[in-house]
């Protein structure tokens, strides 16, 4: 359980790591968000993502959009409780992601521009 944990932490840091650059030329800080691709996993858990009363499936894509200061925190399931939530999707558990109240709107806006 422990490796798990470690290795879903570790997918969360590479999908969204954010940096900041000085310019000292101009003397401007700029922003910048680093991507790092992983390669496809075995034996993935099914990832979904808790909105108020709503649960919604997370593909990596969907995963990408979180900004990990949004996430008010992680729960992960069995496999035995996962399957009896979720069904045979969710045969390797399930890590359910908990976004904060105050950031709903923010990430229901990125879903729905990234669906046009």
């Amino acid at each position: 359980m422990k490796n798990f944990f470690l290795l879903t932490t570790t997918l969360l840091i590479c999908i969204s790591v954010s940096g900041q650059v000085s310019d000292t030329i101009n003397n401007e800080n700029k922003n910048i968000r680093l991507f790092c691709k992983a390669q496809e996993l075995e034996n993935v858990p099914y990832f979904f993502l808790v909105l108020g009363k709503n649960e919604i499936e997370l593909d990596n894509e969907k995963l990408g959009l979180i900004d990990l200061g949004w996430i008010e925190n992680l729960n992960v399931l069995n496999k035995e409780i996962a399957i009896k939530k979720f069904g045979t999707k969710a045969e390797h558990g399930a890590i359910s992601i908990k976004i904060k109240a105050q950031n709903i709107k923010d990430l229901k806006e990125k879903l729905r521009t990234k669906n046009k």
